[in-house]
């Protein structure tokens, strides 16, 4: 298994040829007028299938579960604020429960604006889904003739 940022060693090259293949799938970006606007979209969408597979590219992201993500969040938090707007009314406006929920709601408000905005902009074609391969390197190098490549057990200053 390889996973991250860094370099992977394998002393067959077949090996490291599937390394460098598994580790440069494709992955969706998501352009607004030329800017990549992937980590926006995928910071709304967190907690989802959709945010996840933007967050670890793992696999490429449709257009339209973009666009489905998006729209449920929207509803989910105009629910959720709806919710939260019932439960401030039954609060004393001087207590520092009161402050905190009105602050969580004009927070929500901000993310359904923003999920509703970019869905808007999706609509009017201003953004574009591109799949997009990540740069991969397959280097030949001599290894010592101790053969060991990973000394587990080794402090990290050896």
């Amino acid at each position: 298994m390889a996973h991250g940022w860094g370099l992977y060693f394998a002393k067959n090259l077949r090996i490291g040829n599937s390394y460098s293949r598994r580790l440069s799938k494709e992955s969706t970006k998501i352009y607004l007028d030329g800017k990549n606007i992937t980590a926006d979209i995928q910071s709304l969408l967190e907690d989802t299938d959709v945010g996840s597979k933007l967050f670890y590219g793992e696999s490429r992201v449709r257009e339209q579960e973009i666009i489905n993500g998006l729209s449920s969040f929207a509803k989910e938090i105009a629910l959720e604020i709806e919710k939260e707007k019932r439960e401030l009314k039954g609060l004393n406006p001087w207590t520092p429960e009161y402050s905190s929920l009105k602050e969580t709601i004009k927070d929500d408000e901000m993310l359904h604006k923003e999920a509703n905005e970019y869905l808007r902009k999706f609509f009017s074609k201003k953004i574009t889904v591109k799949d997009e391969v990540k740069e991969r390197y397959l280097l030949k190098v001599d290894i010592p003739n101790d053969n060991v490549l990973l000394r587990e057990d080794a402090p990290f200053d050896k």
